[in-house]
């Protein structure tokens, strides 16, 4: 697995998920300011070191700590920019909810640190794998949200089985996975509701698989 150097100078789609966890030295000081990356140290103006401030305390509280990918506050925010998408201009998108199989018994046997290094290793590993579009969430626990802009049902079930598998491949432990495609009559709370309902049935049939319901 890819892991960050530690003079590497984040990308765009990293940098507002890293730096504030790292508190900036992880990531050699640099913030996205106005569409391109600074470096805080040749910032002479005033009002561009506060533009930047302010980037970062907004990235910060929708930043999970321990993986550094949205948290809660981040899915909500962004769940709510694509249900107004689909209101709007009648865009789709998909939601596909994960949840690490026996995660239970992993903290139980193996101590709650190495939970927390599992956790973190399949945020990384699934944040590697999604498409530059789609958006990555911590939902609680060992469950993840991924939000697919501009992906219907059966594309989105086809991806998150490609990201299952990878799990499956490349990790010790598997997930189950949860998949539905966004109506215009959902909010966040009917979609992720319909994507646990779909997990749930993954689980119930066996766990290490995809369901999906439709809306």
């Amino acid at each position: 697995m890819r892991k960050k150097k530690q003079n590497e100078k984040p990308t765009q789609k990293t940098l507002l998920r890293y730096c504030t966890v790292d508190h900036l030295g992880g990531c050699g000081s640099y913030v996205l300011l106005l569409g391109g990356i600074m470096n805080l140290q040749q910032m002479t103006n005033e009002r561009d070191m506060w533009k930047a401030i302010a980037i970062m305390t907004f990235t910060e509280v929708r930043t999970d700590p321990l993986t550094g990918v949205n948290n809660r506050r981040g899915l909500d925010d962004s769940l709510g920019s694509q249900l107004a998408l689909v209101t709007r201009y009648h865009s789709v998108f998909s939601l596909v909810l994960f949840d690490i199989d026996h995660f239970k018994q992993i903290n139980d046997q193996e101590g709650h640190l190495n939970g927390d290094r599992v956790i973190q290793e399949l945020a990384q590993l699934l944040d590697e794998s999604i498409r530059e579009t789609d958006i990555i969430a911590r939902y609680g626990g060992d469950e993840f949200v991924i939000i697919m802009p501009q992906t219907d049902l059966d594309g989105a079930s086809i991806f998150a089985e490609r990201l299952r598998a990878g799990v499956a491949e490349r990790m010790t432990i598997t997930v189950s996975g949860g998949v539905t495609a966004a109506r215009e009559s959902d909010d966040p709370e009917s979609l992720i509701a319909r994507a646990d309902t779909a997990l749930y049935n993954a689980k119930t049939a066996g766990r290490n698989r995809v369901f999906s319901l439709k809306g």
